[in-house]
């Protein structure tokens, strides 16, 4: 059997095929072996006039043309799907506010008393602000205030209560605090408290070093953290090597990162000379996206963006931060923030909820889940490795789904309990038959 034909047979195994699938899976061997052999698409072509197999209306089109290039003279298919909804836009949920899509999906899975431990590195966090009290993380072993270091054998971190300020080297992750760590903490934690931020203190205005960066990450993992979220890139190979070292040594943490605001596209070389081009199951690299799920471009700065280095976007344009969470409190007024460094967060987030979800799922489970799910958008095809953006309330739905039939549950029925839309099911459905390769009767 060839690699062509084994493709098209894992892609048809649960009888939908999606545009994600036809870009993923079958592209690449048909860019690098050239136009099929016509006998190698006959599984495909007899799939294509089979009512019981659907194919996504994006995707449709992408196989009729294989086909036709191939000799094959097809009617349309006998069943199609829309992929996602007609120009969904990506509307941020007020911080603050709880996500009550998710809290539904904890009660229906069981796991409403579970938390889970996200690891923010940036310029501290001030967990006494309205929209950050009650989300921190909180050592259990540490008592407060003592000047002493009652959990770590090397006594190295006395009184890191919520975290440790890497810049200072002090258990005072509210010094020198600034929006942007307070408004990564907040997006991290956004709609349930069950998300407990560690504050890492690794960033500052005059600081030109990543030393407390790489410092960061064995404590973070140490004290029990499962995602990491840095908001911001690595700029030279040097870091990047290290940086795949902490990958390697770490494979069951994620770690989440933005992938900056120089406007540029992310090629192979362009990766190598900012420190970019880093790769792994546990990594993700998010661009920044509109509202409307295009790509951020401003008149100076935007997002970068290049797959296979950027992994998936998230909105990264106008995204409201409450005025208590700025460095400067003069004013009464919300603000908005643009960047990458806002739209890697809000992956972080889903990450976590995913994880509380499905408890079972690796790092790697849940980065594959979120680029599964993703909505395609021509913008981002080619210039992230999922082709579009997050889609929460998808990744959630799969997650739950996959955490009940990882649980014994059977597919049907757990579909069922979760409640899913009759228009978002054939995804849904699709999408957890092939992460947990399940066989389709």
């Amino acid at each position: 059997m060839t690699r062509l034909s084994e493709a098209i047979r894992s892609i048809l195994a649960d009888r939908v095929v999606t545009d994600h699938e036809v870009m993923t899976v079958l592209a690449p061997i048909i860019n690098t072996d050239g136009v099929p052999d016509p006998t190698e698409l006959q599984t495909l072509a007899d799939a294509w006039q089979d009512p019981r197999v659907r194919f996504f209306d994006s995707a449709a089109p992408r196989i009729n043309r294989l086909l036709e290039a191939a000799g094959y003279a097809l009617e349309p298919p006998a069943a199609t799907v829309s992929a996602t909804a007609p120009g969904r836009r990506l509307v941020q949920r007020p911080l603050g506010t709880p996500d009550t899509i998710f809290e539904r999906l904890a009660s229906v899975t069981g796991h409403r008393g579970s938390s889970v431990i996200v690891a923010v590195g940036d310029t501290g966090t001030e967990f006494r602000q309205p929209h950050l009290a009650g989300r921190e993380w909180v050592n259990t072993g540490e008592v407060p205030g003592n000047g002493r270091d009652e959990d770590d054998p090397d006594g190295r971190f006395p009184d890191d209560v919520n975290g440790w300020n890497f810049v200072r080297n002090s258990g005072d992750v509210a010094a020198g605090a600034t929006s942007h760590g307070n408004a990564s903490a907040a997006l991290v934690s956004e709609g349930t408290p069950r998300i407990r931020v560690m504050a890492m203190t690794v960033m500052a205005e005059d600081l030109t070093t990543f030393e407390p960066l790489f410092a960061s990450v064995d404590y973070a993992v140490r004290k029990g953290a499962r995602v990491i979220n840095f908001s911001t890139t690595m700029a030279t190979p040097e870091n990047a090597d290290r940086l795949r070292q902490l990958l390697a040594r770490y494979p069951h943490v994620l770690f989440v990162m933005a992938a900056g605001n120089d406007k540029t596209e992310l090629t192979a070389a362009q990766a190598r000379r900012r420190g970019a081009d880093v790769t792994a199951p546990n990594l993700m690299v998010v661009g920044a996206a509109t509202e409307d799920g295009d790509l951020w471009r401003g008149q100076r700065l935007g997002t970068n963006y290049g797959a296979p280095f950027v992994t998936i976007a998230a909105r990264g344009v106008n995204v409201r931060v409450p005025h208590t969470l700025a460095s400067s409190r003069n004013g009464t007024h919300d603000f908005l923030s643009t960047g990458t460094s806002v739209a890697a967060p809000q992956v972080a987030n889903l990450a976590a909820k995913c994880m509380l979800l499905s408890p079972r799922m690796t790092a790697n489970d849940v980065s594959r889940l979120i680029v599964e799910t993703a909505d395609l958008q021509a913008a981002w095809t080619g210039r992230n490795r999922a082709g579009g953006t997050i889609n929460e309330d998808r990744a959630m739905a799969v997650a739950a789904v996959i955490g009940m039939v990882a649980s014994g549950m059977a597919l049907d029925r757990a579909l069922g309990a979760v409640g899913v839309s009759a228009r978002e099911l054939p995804r849904v459905r699709s999408s957890v038959i092939r992460l947990m390769n399940l066989t389709v009767q």
